[in-house]
C-alpha cells in the first residue's frame, strides 16, 4: 500500500494529519481551531452593562429580518448572538474504524478528540504524555466551566441556513460551517482522556507491522513532544509546537530526530519580528506605568507555561511595585495548573528539577503564594469581589475574551484610560478580540509571547537534522508580511532535502516504501528445509537490455521453500515449524519456484468481485494484464464503484459509499493485493548453520503469471535434476 500524509485542518498551527504508513493508519494530533469563536458575542457570567449597547443588526432585506437577534452589530462589526463555536478537523475524510493509532504532541492539540472517538467505531490506541493529559484536562475544564454553565440557553442557528448565509457579509460566510461545533461537555472530554495510554520521553512503544514510536521533548510546554515513527528500514518524524528557547520545561531533543526519511512540520511562529524579550520588556513597562497611575492591568491567558514565565519575570520588578499592589489569577483551574509544575517536576529542566527535591519552592509563584503577594480565585464573584482592591494586576481566562472571568473585568474596566489590557497570545489578533468592547478608553498593548520555532529557526533545525524529505504547509514557504525581512519568514532547506508542500485534504505521497519485516527463526528449523542449488542466470533480464543480470556463483547459493507458522508476539515475527509436521515435505523444485509479484491481475480481480455478488462488473480499457505498464479499469454501475489499476497505484472510487460496500471491496482487494517488490527468497549458504535473507535476483519469474519477464527459473532448476 502506498504511504501518504493528508492534512485534515485548514490551520497549520492547529494540526491534524492522517498518515498512511504502509498498512498502518496514524492520526497525528487532533486539534480544534478556536478562531471561529471570535465571531460570537461574549458569554457573560453576570449582567454586564458594558455590553448592553450592542444592537441588533439592521439589514434592508426583509428575509434576513427573520433571523431575529441571531446577528448583532457593534461599530460595523457583526457578532453572532449564540454559544461560541469552534472548528473541527475534517473528520469526514476518514473512518475512525480504520484508524490504528492517534499520537498527541501537546495539550493544545487534543481538544477535538471527543468528536472523533466518542460514540464512534474507534478501536485503536491513543498515546500522550502524562503532563499533556493533565494540562488538557485543566484547560478544558476552565473553558467548560463557563460555556456549559452560562451559554446553554443561547441558540443561534438561522444564520447558518444556506439561503441566509449567502446574503451575509463575507466575514460571516464560510464553506466550512458544517465543521463548526459548540464545546462538548466535560464528561465527554473526560471519557476521551481515559482512553489515552501514557508514554514517557524516549520510551519505545512497539506497534503493529513492525513499527516503533518514540516521544522526544519538543521544548514547548510540560510534556510536549515530537514523535518518531520507525520501521526496520525507515523513519518518519513529526515536529509540532517546538521551541529552542531556554525556559522551565525540558529542552528540545535533537539527536533522535536526525536523518529522518520524512519530517512532517506544523505549528510555527508566524510573527518572527516580535521577539520574546521585546514582548517581556513591553509587558513590564506597561504594568509599572499602569499601576503607578492608579490603574488596573488585565492580562488574559490560557497557557499555564506562559503564566509561570510571566510571574517569574514580573518578580524581577517586584521591588519597583508598591507592596500593597495585589497580583491575582482568576480561573477555575488556575490552582491545579500552577501546582502541576511541582507534581511533574521530572518534565522540567535540570535546574528546576533539582530545586523540586530541595526544601524550597522550585518556582517563584510558590513563594508569592506563601507570602500572599499572589492570590488565586476560581471566578470574579465571591471572594474576589469581596477582597477586590484597585489598582491591581489580574491574570484571567480566556484569552479570546469571549467567555471566562475576563469578559466581566474587560467590560467593567474598558471605560477608564488609567487601565490597561495586555494581549500575549499570538493565535488571535487583538483587533478582533476587542470588537465587542468598542468604544473603550483603556490602553491596549499587544505583546505576543510565541515560543515556537520561527521559519528561520526551523531552517537551522533542518540543517542540523538533515531529513531526506520535508512535508510542510506552503504558507511557510512564501513571505507573509512584506514589511518584514523575507529571510526570516521563509523555511529554507539544503538541496539534499526534498520539500513536499501540503494543503488541506490533499494526499501527499511520501517517499517511504516499507518493504520488509524482520523475522526470527531457529537454526535447527532452517537446517531442515530442503534446498536446491541455483544455476547462474546469464540471460536477458527482460527489463533493461543494457543492464547485466546479477552474478550468482554456482555451488554457493541454495534456494528452498519455507513451511511453518508465523507467530506475532510483542511486535516480533517468529517463524516456527508447522504444527504436526516435523519436517517440510520434499517437493519437486519446479513445483514451487520463487515468485516475483507485481500489481493485481484485472481478470482475477473481476472474478473475485463477481463471487462477492457484483455480477455487472465490466472491464474498460487495457487487456486485463497489468504486469507491464498497462492499466485497467473495473466498473460496477449497480454498486456505483470504479477500480482503476495503474502503475504503482490501485484507486477505488464509490458514488454511494456504505459500510457494507466498503467491507466487501476491502475483503476482495485483500485477497488479490500483491506487493510491488519481489518477495523475499531464503538463501542458505554452504554452512548449514548460517541462514541469510536476500531479495529475489533479477531474472526470477512467476511461472503462474502469463506475460512475466525474465528467465524461466523452473526450467533452470529442472535442468539441475
Amino acid at each position: 500500500m502506498d504511504s501518504f500524509v493528508r492534512s485534515l485542518s485548514v490551520n497549520p498551527n492547529r494540526p491534524c494529519f492522517f498518515l498512511q504508513y504502509g498498512e498502518t493508519s496514524i492520526l497525528l494530533d487532533c486539534a480544534m481551531d478556536l478562531r471561529p469563536c471570535l465571531r460570537f458575542l461574549p458569554v457573560t457570567q453576570v449582567f454586564t452593562p458594558g455590553l448592553a449597547h450592542i444592537q441588533r443588526w439592521q439589514h434592508g432585506n426583509s428575509y434576513l429580518l427573520t433571523t431575529d437577534d441571531d446577528i448583532l452589530e457593534n461599530e460595523g462589526q457583526l457578532l453572532i448572538n449564540g454559544a461560541p463555536e469552534f472548528e473541527l478537523p475534517n473528520f469526514q475524510q476518514i473512518d475512525p474504524a480504520d484508524l490504528h493509532y492517534i499520537l498527541i504532541s501537546n495539550f493544545s492539540q487534543i481538544f477535538a478528540l471527543p468528536y472523533l472517538i466518542n460514540e464512534r467505531n474507534f478501536h485503536g490506541k491513543i498515546f500522550a504524555t502524562a503532563p499533556t493529559v493533565q494540562l488538557a484536562r485543566d484547560v478544558f475544564q476552565d473553558m467548560s466551566a463557563y460555556l456549559t454553565t452560562y451559554s446553554t440557553s443561547l441558540k443561534a442557528e438561522k444564520w447558518k441556513v444556506k439561503e441566509v448565509n449567502q446574503m451575509l457579509p463575507p466575514v460571516l460566510q464560510s464553506t466550512r460551517l458544517h465543521l463548526w461545533k459548540s464545546l462538548c461537555s466535560m464528561e465527554a472530554f473526560e471519557t476521551a482522556l481515559k482512553r489515552i495510554e501514557i508514554i514517557n520521553f524516549r520510551q519505545t512503544v512497539p506497534l503493529e507491522n513492525s513499527l516503533v514510536i518514540t516521544a522526544y521533548s519538543s521544548g514547548f510546554a510540560m510534556g510536549s513532544c515530537n514523535w518518531s515513527i520507525q520501521s526496520p528500514e525507515e523513519k518518519i518524524c513529526y515536529l509540532a509546537d517546538s521551541s529552542t528557547l531556554s525556559t522551565h520545561v525540558s529542552p528540545i531533543d535533537y539527536d533522535d530526530i536526525k536523518n529522518a526519511d520524512v519530517m512532517i512540520v506544523s505549528a510555527l511562529n508566524m510573527d518572527p519580528a516580535r521577539t520574546l524579550n521585546d514582548s517581556l520588556d513591553k509587558i513590564s513597562k506597561t504594568v509599572l506605568d499602569t499601576v503607578k497611575d492608579g490603574g488596573n492591568v488585565l492580562i488574559p491567558f490560557s497557557r499555564v507555561d506562559l503564566l509561570i514565565d510571566l510571574l517569574e519575570y514580573l518578580y524581577l520588578y517586584m521591588d519597583q511595585l508598591p507592596t500593597n499592589i495585589p497580583i491575582n489569577v482568576v480561573s477555575s483551574s488556575a490552582r491545579s495548573m500552577l501546582f502541576l509544575s511541582q507534581v511533574f517536576s521530572e518534565w522540567l529542566t535540570k535546574d528546576y528539577r533539582d530545586k523540586a527535591y530541595l526544601p524550597e519552592e522550585p518556582f517563584i509563584h510558590g513563594e508569592m503564594l506563601r507570602n500572599s503577594r499572589l492570590q488565586i480565585y476560581p471566578s470574579v464573584d465571591g471572594k474576589f469581589s469581596e477582597s477586590f482592591k484597585s489598582p491591581c494586576i489580574v491574570f484571567c481566562s480566556h484569552y479570546s475574551l469571549r467567555f471566562g472571568p475576563g469578559v466581566h473585568l474587560m467590560s467593567q474596566w474598558k471605560s477608564s484610560q488609567k487601565n490597561s489590557v495586555i494581549f500575549t497570545d499570538p493565535e488571535f489578533h487583538f483587533e478582533e478580540v476587542l470588537a465587542p468592547y468598542r468604544p473603550f478608553a483603556m490602553r491596549v498593548s499587544y505583546c505576543p509571547m510565541d515560543t515556537r520555532l520561527t521559519p528561520s529557526q526551523l531552517s537551522k533545525v533542518i540543517a542540523m537534522t538533515e531529513p531526506k524529505s520535508l512535508v510542510i504547509h506552503d504558507r511557510y514557504l512564501t513571505p507573509f508580511d512584506l514589511s518584514q525581512d523575507p529571510a526570516e519568514q521563509i523555511v529554507r532547506c539544503h538541496s539534499s532535502t526534498k520539500i513536499l508542500p501540503y494543503r488541506e485534504n490533499v494526499d501527499i505521497p511520501i517517499p517511504v516504501r516499507y518493504r520488509w519485516i524482520d523475522t526470527i527463526a531457529g537454526t535447527a528449523f532452517l537446517a531442515s528445509i530442503p534446498m536446491s542449488e541455483v544455476a547462474p542466470s546469464n540471460g536477458d533480464s527482460g527489463k533493461d537490455e543494457n543492464k547485466a543480470p546479477p552474478t550468482i556463483e554456482p555451488g554457493k547459493v541454495l534456494v528452498g521453500r519455507i513451511y511453518g507458522n508465523l507467530r506475532a508476539l510483542d511486535n516480533q515475527y517468529i517463524i516456527e515449524p508447522p504444527t504436526g509436521i516435523t519436517k517440510a515435505p520434499l517437493e519437486p523444485a519446479h513445483k514451487f519456484p520463487p515468485l516475483s509479484f507485481s500489481r493485481p491481475d484485472a481478470w482475477k480481480l473481476a472474478r473475485y468481485l463477481k463471487r462477492e455478488g457484483f455480477t455487472d462488473v465490466l472491464h474498460e480499457g487495457g487487456n486485463g494484464d497489468t504486469t507491464d505498464t498497462g492499466s485497467a479499469k473495473l466498473v460496477s454501475i449497480e454498486a456505483g464503484f470504479t477500480i482503476t489499476i495503474t502503475d504503482g497505484r490501485t484507486e477505488v472510487t464509490t458514488a454511494n459509499p456504505t459500510r457494507e460496500l466498503r467491507t466487501k471491496l476491502k475483503r476482495v482487494l485483500e485477497m488479490v493485493r500483491l506487493p510491488e517488490e519481489p518477495v523475499v527468497v531464503g538463501v542458505q549458504l554452504e554452512n548449514p548453520n548460517v541462514f541469510d535473507v536476500l531479495p529475489a535476483p533479477e531474472g526470477f519469474m512467476d511461472v503462474e503469471q502469463p506475460g512475466g519477464s525474465g528467465k524461466d527459473l523452473a526450467g533452470e532448476m529442472k535442468a539441475l535434476k
